[in-house]
Formats: structure tokens, C-alpha cells, sequence
């Protein structure tokens, strides 16, 4: 099992993939996103499935009561993918978390887990404004500057400037 690494700025959703590769005979599996690895606050807002070969009409069934995608059968040397959607309060703090994810198979028993590095980043506006009092134009020639040289998209330059 693996799990893709995201950013996210305070405030967004973002998206974690886990991925499982069935290297045995065909078996069902669950991907069962660990809610004690998620931190207050933030919320499960989508959870999908997907399958490289589909062989049922059942495959990828998300179930986010329990926080879970189940693959009724996952053919020998295939993979499935579990995404969960998560949002990020805007005061989380700019930090690196870890979500963690695990396969379950033959009825509950753990075959793999992994985590996901989820590095939550400043509200561009904020990261600015050094002296948090809003943006002055010192702080917005910085953003620019920034811009110029690539460190910053012309997306959150925009953010910037209509902030300021």
C-alpha cells in the first residue's frame, strides 16, 4: 500500500490517494482511511474508489459512515485506488501531518498501511503580511517580486493584491 503526500493552504480541500496492488489471488479489500489520524477540525468531505480492472459492478463502493472504500474482488497483480477529500480549517496550524491509511482483507485483518504527508501551508494573504496588520505596498512588491521570480503563481498574486 502507498499513499501520495499533498499541500494544502489553510482554509482548502485537498485530496489523498492510497493505492493497493494485489500481488496474491483475487480477494476483496477494504481501504479504511484512519479517522484517529485526522486532526480536529478538519472533515472528510468526498471519499471515492477506483479500479484498474473492473470485475464487478461493486467495485470502489465508498462508505464514508465508516471512512472506507470496499473492492469486492481485486484480481491478482491489480490495483485500486481509495481518495479521500479532506478540508483544512483556515486556522490549522502550517504544520506536516499524517493520515493514515490501512487494506483490510479476509474480514477485517490488517495486510498493509501506510501515511500520507499532508503539509499545510500559509494563507498567501498571511505569509505577506509580516506585521499583521493587512497589507501595505512594501508587503505587495514582495509578493511581486516574488512573482517575478517564479516563487509565486499569478493566481495567489491575485489573491494578494485583491486582499490588499
Amino acid at each position: 500500500m502507498s499513499a501520495d503526500d499533498t499541500e494544502v493552504v489553510q482554509g482548502e480541500t485537498t485530496e489523498i490517494t492510497f493505492s493497493v496492488q494485489n500481488t496474491g489471488p483475487p480477494q476483496e479489500a477494504v481501504v479504511d482511511i484512519n479517522e484517529t489520524t485526522i486532526p480536529d477540525g478538519w472533515n472528510i468531505t468526498g471519499l471515492t474508489g477506483s479500479s484498474e480492472n473492473t470485475t464487478s459492478q461493486f467495485d470502489g463502493i465508498a462508505n464514508p459512515n465508516e471512512s472506507e472504500v470496499v473492492f469486492s474482488e481485486v484480481s491478482e497483480n491489480n490495483s485500486v485506488t481509495a481518495t479521500v477529500e479532506i478540508s483544512v480549517p483556515s486556522q490549522a496550524a502550517p504544520d506536516t501531518y499524517q493520515i493514515g491509511g490501512a487494506v483490510l482483507v479476509n474480514d477485517g485483518n490488517v495486510a498493509d498501511h501506510s501515511i500520507a504527508n499532508v503539509t499545510v501551508t500559509k494563507n498567501v494573504t498571511e505569509k505577506y503580511d509580516q506585521d499583521n496588520n493587512g497589507l501595505d505596498s512594501f508587503e505587495v512588491l514582495d509578493a511581486i517580486t516574488d512573482f517575478k521570480t517564479q516563487e509565486l503563481s499569478s493566481f495567489e498574486l491575485l489573491k494578494v493584491i485583491q486582499s490588499w
